[in-house]
């Protein structure tokens, strides 16, 4: 509760309120908060008091980031008001450039081996990461990650350019292998 004080209600008058104040005001309005390791959802009615103070906390600009996700306030495609999610702009920058860096200091490995290592770590990152409302940040995690080691493996020769076409067909046969 504290930490969605100091994150989603900065800037109300509800950021300087004690949680204890916070708990009560909730469960006035018959809010269900449901909380587990990885996120916290509050399910409001469609018709509850203080909407101005409650509202605040998930319009348009009043993201906040919370464990690696950025938490807004969108609507389904039946109209529903839900919290969507997706990665942080850091988080999806800090893994781009890991996975470059690790692109560049194993581009000697043997093929096989890079890109079951490589599988392997997008897999983590889609387990942590794949949750609805995020595939466009997980595709662009995807797109680096192709690009990179497509750019170290091309620096192994100095032969003609790898492809993309020739990349793709290469990375379809060491899938097979595996």
């Amino acid at each position: 509760m504290e930490r969605i004080r100091r994150l989603a209600l900065k800037g109300t008058e509800l950021a300087r309120a004690q949680v204890g104040t916070l708990r009560i005001k909730l469960l006035k309005i018959g809010a269900v908060m449901l909380r587990n390791t990885r996120r916290i959802r509050f399910l409001l009615s469609s018709a509850y008091p203080h909407q101005d103070l409650f509202g605040e906390v998930t319009r348009g600009d009043n993201t906040f980031d919370f464990r690696g996700f950025t938490h807004c306030r969108a609507r389904t495609r039946r109209g529903y008001w839900v919290i969507k999610r997706k990665t942080a702009r850091k988080k999806v920058r800090k893994t781009v450039q890991a996975l470059w860096t690790w692109s560049r200091n194993n581009w000697h490995q043997d093929l096989k081996k890079q890109y079951r290592i490589l599988c392997s770590k997008l897999r983590g990152h889609y387990q942590y990461f794949g949750v609805r409302c995020n595939m466009r940040a997980m595709e662009v995690v995807l797109h680096h990650a192709r690009r990179g080691l497509r750019f170290w493996l091309n620096r192994r020769s100095s032969k003609k350019t790898l492809t993309w076409e020739k990349y793709e067909k290469l990375m379809v046969s060491e899938s097979s292998i595996s």
